[in-house]
């Protein structure tokens, strides 16, 4: 996680619940977060020269993007491989 004031909130309830340890990034770690890769692969990438009509027409496409990188687990592993993550 990283150390945003609502993760570390949540982190210690997550503690406490469950009996397991947390492993924080460092403060600003853009590459060692999985997330950030799908948000770069979705702007970059499935709707790098997508220009919407409305807000509805890209909020469509965009659970569209996710949908189909849902659907590919060797993309999805690729991200957490890239950002040295082991699964």
């Amino acid at each position: 996680m990283d150390r945003w004031s609502a993760h570390r909130k949540a982190a210690k309830a997550w503690v406490v619940d469950r009996r397991f340890g947390i492993e924080w990034l460092p403060p600003y770690a853009p590459e060692l977060n999985p997330v950030e890769y799908v948000w770069g692969h979705t702007k970059h990438g499935d709707l790098g020269n997508y220009i919407p009509d409305t807000l509805l027409t890209l909020e469509l496409e965009l659970d569209c993007s996710m949908q189909q990188t849902r659907r590919r687990p060797k993309l999805l592993q690729s991200f957490f491989h890239a950002a040295e993550i082991e699964l």
